[in-house]
């Protein structure tokens, strides 16, 4: 508690400073001031272009800010500078001609090299056995900061990967958990019922609104994109059982890897204790039921969708044959 009440003290210092800074900035552009010298409006100028960028960089450079966020800073400094300042501000015209441009291949090139560095990551991490959505986001979070964001950025990457491509590819050996209780059937008519209801949707809200319309019609075919994308990974993404390690995957929905002699105990279940505090990998979430429970000797993270954590010790699943999966995790 007391580390978190340090941090938050110093991100208000910092946020404080540069909020303190940007109104100085702002009330002088509306004084009298502006009147009195010709070289105030350049000397503010430099200061929204120069001195606001560079304190925000010192100010973010030992955090997990990206240091990137510099740049789209900069940009909006100078359209805050265009619209406050007199024109004809030489140090906004030497901006627009010559800095913007710059800037903007600096940008397009760091980009450019990141996504490099993270391919080049992503083809690292096939010898350690894992597969496309677990190498994605060790892959980013290698290269992106914050690590949030990092996995949240390969989330989206691996649903594209899964919805649109990988038709032909064949599931590594494991054991299956989409033949049991028909979640792939289950899927493909409610996502047929969600395409219907867009359609009938967007006719309707079209007579109140077109760009409402298309808003909601774009989110509901995310929406699709996302079902579409966990109904391939169902038969792509199946468990695996090593000699060191349990690879636990759900679609997209979830996964985590445990270390087997991390597992105290593996065993099957019929029911589940609402007290318990367990965390489910289900193929449907809550119209599904679990068949198998991990007993954990320590609490692990557990991947869901958009990369979030969860930490627990009990996680429930269903598979297919829980028999024989139980009977792999011993000793």
């Amino acid at each position: 508690m007391n580390l978190l009440a340090s941090r938050t003290a110093i991100w208000t210092i910092k946020i404080g400073i540069l909020l303190s800074l940007f109104a100085g900035l702002i009330a002088i552009s509306q004084s009298s001031l502006m009147a009195a010298d010709d070289l105030i409006p350049t000397a503010l100028a430099i200061d929204f272009l120069v001195t606001f960028p560079v304190v925000y960089f010192l100010l973010i450079r030992k955090t997990a800010v990206p240091r990137i966020t510099v740049v789209p800073l900069f940009f909006a400094c100078f359209f805050i500078a265009s619209s406050v300042l007199p024109d004809g501000v030489g140090p906004l015209g030497f901006a627009a001609v010559i800095a913007i441009p710059a800037i903007e291949l600096l940008g397009l090139g760091y980009l450019g090299f990141r996504i490099y560095r993270t391919r080049k990551a992503y083809l690292d991490e096939r010898s350690d056995g894992r597969d496309l959505m677990e190498r994605l986001r060790n892959a980013f979070t290698r290269e992106l900061k914050p690590p949030a964001l990092a996995r949240a950025a390969a989330f989206e990457v691996a649903v594209l990967v899964y919805a649109l491509a990988a038709w032909r590819k064949k599931p590594e050996a494991g054991f299956t958990y989409h033949l049991q209780n028909s979640p792939i059937l289950i899927l493909s008519i409610f996502l047929f019922l969600i395409l219907a209801e867009t359609v009938v949707f967007h006719l309707l809200l079209a007579l109140w609104s077109e760009t409402l319309a298309w808003i909601a019609t774009a989110l509901s075919a995310y929406f699709a994109l996302q079902i579409f994308a966990h109904t391939k990974a169902l038969r792509l993404r199946p468990i695996v059982v090593t000699e060191t390690e349990v690879r636990l995957r759900c679609g997209v929905l979830g996964d985590a890897v445990i270390m087997r002699e991390a597992i105290e105990s593996a065993e099957r279940i019929t029911r589940v204790e609402d007290a318990d505090g367990g965390i489910d990998l289900l193929t449907l979430g809550g119209m599904s039921q679990p068949n198998v429970c991990l007993t954990l000797l320590e609490p692990i993270d557990i991947f869901g969708i958009y990369g979030f954590t969860r930490r627990g010790s009990l996680i429930r699943l269903s598979v297919d044959d829980p028999a024989a999966f139980v009977t792999a995790l011993k000793p």
